[in-house]
């Protein structure tokens, strides 16, 4: 199925003309409509030998197909792809066409995060410095090819969060150097031009814009408007489904999150997504729904991978021990420690829940997971229920005091959050938890945005002294991008 090829003689010369059946085929890709799109490619091929427009598209399907599965054997089948595209590129390829090494640079970009997400973290960074390298020289041949933007200006957003202590270090044995403000200038400027001409990667940059202001740049409800600029069909469009459903998740649209997911199956056409069982599962469990368990062991039913096995065991020994089934639950308490691996901060986290919490208390589990969801209110009345049990137990005192501050910030009473939160930070500085680092990142946030920039530093400065055994790298992350955005202003 996932094979590529030209005509077996030797063309005069290639092209890459994304005409309107390889735009058709990249976007039965997108759809997850894999075997369509093959169909339709080897097509294209017979009635254009000489279209290399259809090997990027041909990648993408590798792309999708190895990031949602995260399958071994595939990974094993598909790897010598990549080098079978460049060969056919450097043998057919005009070098003087803008799009020669902007689709090398593509295929790297996309084999390294591939790389990344199979441990080959060597290759990725080769990977990833070879496609820099590539956008880079295509920029200087052709400094007005727009579409050289969309991968500059992620590379450009990714180096620029990192902080600046370290960032002279990456320069000088990357080459790469750059800053969150010239990444999105140049992903806006890709986004003007999508605007009057035609560019097959515009929903794509679409999305990378909304997904930087969401995970960079701090800004949920702008990315959230960013998406819902344009009105997707999800009944047929699986992996868009799956993006926006993350996003609503990130945004605390649970609701949205869980609609978007819900009650919508798609025929063997698509290629299996069972990522979105997860993060359906996750949503329900986060508004305590019965039937929560049931898409998420669907997920560890079908996922071929081993990442987030540990995150979704946990979910479901939270779900048993609300739902009291005693069996389940220690069956799942096992399951944490024993499935998947660490890779990912997430299963790290669930990992590290097991081996710091010795008690679990349903009424924090049910508050936590409401607040994760967005029920304020809700969240607020499970902490009340257990309020004088908490004071008995000192051990459990800091996490109610923790929850206390989130929901507080979550229902914007902004000046007891910020009480609430400084407390916590006094009492868990010296504990392992993660629960006075993120305190002292949210008050940096809740400074930031009441323009307190000489606060809000200091308490971002505060967050990165902390060192948490769960949930470090993305609490140093948002809080080394809030320097960034400060430091820049």
């Amino acid at each position: 199925m996932f094979t590529t090829g030209l005509n077996a003689y030797k063309p005069a010369s290639g092209n890459y003309d994304f005409n309107q059946d390889v735009l058709r085929a990249y976007n039965l890709v997108i759809d997850l409509r894999f075997n369509e799109a093959y169909t339709l490619l080897n097509q294209i091929k017979k009635a254009e030998p000489y279209n290399l427009a259809t090997l990027i598209v041909e990648d993408y399907i590798d792309f999708l197909a190895l990031m949602i599965s995260e399958d071994k054997t595939l990974f094993r089948k598909l790897e010598a792809n990549k080098d079978i595209r460049f060969s056919k590129i450097d043998k057919y390829g005009p070098a003087s066409d803008p799009y020669h090494l902007f689709i090398k640079a593509e295929i790297n970009m996309h084999w390294a995060a591939i790389d990344f997400r199979f441990g080959n973290y060597i290759s990725c960074a080769t990977g990833a410095i070879k496609a820099y390298k590539q956008l880079v020289r295509n920029n200087e041949k052709f400094p007005g090819f727009t579409p050289n933007m969309k991968n500059l200006g992620l590379i450009h957003v990714l180096v620029g969060s990192i902080p600046t202590a370290f960032k002279s270090g990456f320069s000088f044995f990357t080459g790469i150097d750059a800053s969150i403000d010239l990444g999105m200038r140049e992903l806006n400027s890709v986004i003007k031009y999508a605007e009057n001409k035609p560019f097959i990667f515009k929903e794509e940059t679409r999305i990378l814009h909304a997904f930087i202001q969401l995970h960079i740049n701090n800004e949920p409800e702008l990315a959230w408007e960013l998406l819902n600029k344009e009105k997707i069909d999800f009944d047929s469009q699986p992996l868009l489904a799956f993006i926006y459903a993350n996003a609503a998740h990130h945004c605390k649209k649970n609701d949205a999150c869980i609609n978007i997911l819900e009650n919508r199956t798609y025929p063997n056409k698509y290629f299996a997504l069972p990522l979105s069982y997860l993060t359906l599962g996750r949503a329900k469990l986060n508004r305590l729904d019965k039937d929560a368990n049931i898409p998420i062991e669907k997920f560890l039913r079908e996922y071929k991978g081993v990442t987030y096995r540990k995150e979704a065991s946990l979910l479901l020994f939270w779900y048993y021990s609300i739902y009291s089934n005693p069996a389940k639950r220690d069956q799942y308490y096992k399951s944490v420690i024993t499935e998947g691996n660490t890779k990912s901060e997430s299963d790290q986290a669930a990992l590290q829940e097991l081996k710091n919490h010795k008690t679990f208390m349903p009424a924090l589990i049910k508050s936590r997971l409401l607040y994760d969801g967005g029920y304020s209110g809700r969240a607020m009345a499970e902490l009340f229920k257990v309020k004088s049990q908490i004071k008995a137990n000192t051990a459990l005192d800091l996490e109610y005091k923790y929850r206390f501050a989130r929901i507080l910030q979550q229902m914007n009473d902004t000046e007891a959050a910020l009480k609430a939160y400084q407390t916590v930070f006094t009492i868990g500085k010296n504990q392992p938890e993660y629960f006075a680092c993120n305190a002292a990142l949210q008050m940096a946030l809740i400074y930031e945005k009441s323009n307190k920039f000489e606060f809000a530093k200091s308490y971002f400065n505060q967050c990165l002294l902390l060192n948490p055994v769960t949930y470090k790298n993305s609490l140093h992350g948002k809080a080394k991008a809030g320097l960034i955005r400060l430091n820049s202003r």
